[in-house]
């Protein structure tokens, strides 16, 4: 949608992150799991903050939704990370539980814990 209304091709950091593809510490696309999965950076969006601001709607979107066509836009999120800063569930230790169409239980931590995902998918 991004690129229909403004011509960028970016995605936030979070939803980068949530693909398994993207380094959390460089903020980075990670070269070694785009080899894996035989892409290239160049076939992925820009990585960028929540915080992007987006501005220069099309001509059309802006007289179809009757806006300013430099208003700005914010990029923004997931909704799961979104709704943990909108009950401030952002310190170490923090719960939150999000229950809608599917539901998850974050818990906050102070530094990156990563799984090992290799247990699920290796067989002997």
């Amino acid at each position: 949608m991004l690129q229909k209304w403004f011509g960028q091709f970016i995605v936030d950091y979070a939803i980068a992150s949530a693909s398994g593809l993207f380094n959390i510490h460089t903020f980075e696309w990670e070269k070694e799991a785009l080899q894996a999965a035989g892409i290239s950076k160049e076939q992925l969006s820009e990585p960028v903050p929540s915080t992007a601001i987006c501005q220069g709607l099309t001509p059309e979107l802006a007289e179809q939704f009757r806006l300013p066509k430099d208003i700005p836009f914010v990029i923004g999120s997931s909704d799961g990370p979104l709704a943990n800063l909108g009950i401030g569930a952002i310190n170490p230790g923090d719960v939150a539980i999000t229950i809608g169409t599917s539901g998850a239980i974050r818990q906050m931590s102070a530094k990156h814990k990563p799984m090992n995902f290799r247990r699920f998918f290796v067989t002997a």
